[in-house]
Order: C-alpha cells, then structure tokens, then sequence
C-alpha cells in the first residue's frame, strides 16, 4: 500500500498560519540575537553601532540613524520569515510539527542567512560603514574606543556574528516549531477520524492502532453536547493530545452546541437562532462524535446502547443501535423540565429549557395569543 504523504493528509491548516508562525520566530531570532553583542562590549564594540551603521546605509545620518537601522533588522527579518515560511509550506522538506525538525530547519536557516547574505552584506557594506562611523565620531569618544579596545580582532567580530546567526536560527526553530505543534498542521486518521498535531504521533498511530498488532486503548466516552460534555472534552484533547492509547468519543443526539443562556432572545426575535449555535464539529480534533440518542447504560459491563436515525430527523427511515464501551464514563446528559406532577402545565405551558424546538413551538403560539388580547 502506498504511503501518503504528510502534506496530503495535512487539515485545518493555512499558507498564511505557516508564514505567520515563522515570522514570529523570526521576529523573536531578530531579537535574541542581541544576546551575543556582550562579546562586541567586550572588545570594546558599542553595541550599537551596527545599528547605526544600517541607519546610514539607507541615508538616514540624524540622531534617529539606530532607531532606522533597527527597523531595516526588523523588516529584514519578517521578510525573511515570509520567504522561509512560503518555502516551508510548498516544499514540505521539514515538517515542523515535531521539534527536532524545528531545531534543524532554525539552525540550516541561521547558517545560510550568515553565509549568503549576512557575510557579503557585512563585508561589503556594513564594515566599512562602521569604520567611517567610528572615525566621524568626536576625538573623545574615539579615545574611550580606543582605550576600551586597544586590539580590534576581525576574527572575534566573526565569530560573534556566527554566534547571533546560531542564536537566531535555535530562537526561531524552536518557536515556529511549537507554535505549529499547539496551534498549526493537524493530520487526521481517515480510518478512525481523530487527528493529531504531530506527524510522529499520526505514525505511531497508524503502526499501534490500525497495524498487525493494535495495542488496547483507554476508552473515555462522554454523554451529552451541552456546557459540561464540551468543556471536559476540551480539557481531555488537550491533556491527551498526542497520547495514542487514549480513545475519545462524545454521544450527543444535536450535532450543535446550543448557547441555552441566550434562548430568550431568541424567541424575542433580539437575535437569530445561528447566533447561539456553533456546530460540535469545530470543538473535535482528538476525539470521536456520534450524533445518537442513548438508549441504555450498563455501568456493570461498561458499555452503553446508542441510537441514530437513517433518513431525515423529523422522519426517518429507520433507527440503528450500537454498543459502546468504556473505560472511563462522564455523563453530561443535562435535564428535563419538572412540572412536579402538575399535568395542567405539562400540557399548557411552553418549556424554554434547552431544543430549539421549544423555541419554535413558542413562536407559532405567540401571534395567537397577541391576537386575543387585541380582541376587545
């Protein structure tokens, strides 16, 4: 059988989120590569002299020629986040979902941003824009940098620089590569339907679960979509993330989280029924969803009796059962109305609880009993 590709089976994932990621690391390199210049202090370099000398590259030779050279540092950098990270994403050579790759990816970058731009650029411009910085500057100031540095090293500066370069490329592996781990690529199993945020974890996946020797997996299964079903299912894909021996299943019989807090509004007409509906699905990364009723819960044999329909939901063909089992079970299954025992209300009066169908029921009855109370 053919193995797909780590691009192919790549969802919930963007060209613009793998650029974003990189230019944040590269943002931060830029700044952690102010770490080194106490080598350049030492041997009597003011550290910022470099900035200077980009200041006066682009011609700018007033008091505000650091500030100017520190934004060049900075456009420089997001420029070359943009590059690094549209290569990344259209190459996929190094998926940086899983941290070592990060790593390698920051480093390989750092060294060819120092041999292929960052050499040439300082040889050939920045070198001497220093030394004429350094010689316009008052006989004072040039006395303290002699006496600061009596012994200008060209190797050391080239050093140090390889040092910031090294700095930078580790500062911006391990960031893009964490970012993309925790907000980034998901690659999704077709045969099971969970996904995972790393690449290693989609494998071992594929080779424990669906391989020739599936291991036992830890079964959690929550009943009920509402407010508690979705919270815990959300602390549960985040503690267990890429954790290949937890199964994880959420039964609700709506494939919506319902907002029950706003339903006034709703039959009010303040607001519309898709303001407090969000589909269950963009809550699922980790886990299984099953759209059923629950029949029966056997907490003897940990196993459950769910129900869905086939056809459309106000009439369908026919009901289909399954059994779940279980390790661990959460029931979130909500409530129902208590009339306590008063039929007069059950029949009579409209619930306001938790189905949108209470809300349309309410809405046919209302303009009858507007009209009644308009009759004189």
């Amino acid at each position: 059988m053919k193995k797909r590709k780590a691009t192919e089976i790549r969802v919930d994932f963007s060209l613009k989120r793998e650029v974003l990621f990189v230019v944040i690391g590269t943002m931060l390199g830029a700044v952690s590569m102010l770490i080194p210049t106490v080598f350049e202090v030492e041997m009597g370099i003011p550290y910022y002299i470099t900035w200077v000398a980009f200041g006066h590259v682009i011609g700018v030779y007033s008091s505000d020629a650091a500030f100017a050279g520190i934004v060049i540092h900075a456009i420089t950098a997001i420029s070359i986040g943009i590059v690094i990270g549209v290569f990344l994403y259209k190459t996929g050579i190094l998926n940086i979902s899983k941290i070592s790759n990060g790593l390698l990816y920051g480093l390989l970058s750092g060294s060819v941003i120092l041999v292929v731009f960052f050499i040439p650029v300082y040889l050939l411009i920045l070198l001497p824009e220093i030394n004429r910085t350094i010689e316009a500057m008052t006989q004072t100031a040039y006395n303290e940098y002699e006496t600061t540095s009596p012994q200008y090293s060209f190797p050391l500066v080239i050093a140090s620089y390889v040092i910031m370069h090294l700095v930078f490329g580790i500062t911006v592996g391990l960031t893009s590569s964490t970012l993309s781990i925790k907000f980034g690529s998901r690659y999704r199993c077709s045969k099971c339907d969970v996904s995972f945020s790393r690449i290693d974890s989609y494998q071992k996946h594929l080779e424990l679960i669906h391989g020739e020797k599936p291991i036992r997996l830890t079964r959690i299964l929550i009943l009920g979509g509402g407010f508690a079903g979705i919270e815990v299912l959300r602390q549960i894909q985040k503690a267990f993330q890429n954790d290949i021996g937890m199964d994880i299943t959420l039964v609700s019989r709506d494939n919506f989280f319902l907002f029950t807090p706003m339903l006034p509004e709703i039959s009010s007409g303040m607001i519309e029924t898709r303001h407090i509906v969000t589909p269950l699905r963009v809550f699922f990364n980790r886990a299984k969803f099953y759209e059923a009723d629950v029949e029966s819960i056997d907490l003897d044999n940990k196993q459950v009796v769910i129900s869905h329909r086939i056809g459309k939901q106000t009439n369908p063909i026919e009901w289909r059962s399954h059994i779940l089992k279980y390790d661990y079970l959460l029931i979130a299954l909500g409530s129902e109305t208590n009339f306590f025992g008063m039929d007069g209300a059950a029949k009579q009066a409209f619930t306001l609880k938790n189905r949108l169908l209470d809300r349309k029921h309410l809405i046919i009855h209302l303009p009858k009993y507007d009209e009644s109370a308009a009759r004189p």
